[in-house]
């Protein structure tokens, strides 16, 4: 089975290194986060990149900095949080 990733033009919320989305798992759907869906194929060198990438980021045993957007205010922010 091949991997297939998207990716998206036009969604703010996209980012190729850093596209998780996290929730309870016993959350009732009715309270999922609403998504845009990716609708362009990633091509498989930049996927095969963006893995090797982070295999080698693994192997340091250094914890990755995570994204996540946020609202600050009244302004959506992405905020960008490492470990010390």
């Amino acid at each position: 089975m091949e991997n297939i990733w998207y990716m998206a033009e036009k969604n703010p919320d996209y980012e190729l290194a850093n596209d998780n989305i996290v929730f309870w798992g016993h959350e009732h759907p009715d309270h999922f986060p609403t998504v845009t869906v990716n609708d362009l194929p990633v091509p498989d060198t930049v996927q095969q990149y963006v893995l090797a990438q982070q295999r080698r980021h693994c192997s340091t045993g250094k914890q990755r900095p995570v994204a996540a957007r946020a609202l600050l205010g009244k302004e959506q922010r992405r905020l960008h949080l490492s470990a010390k």
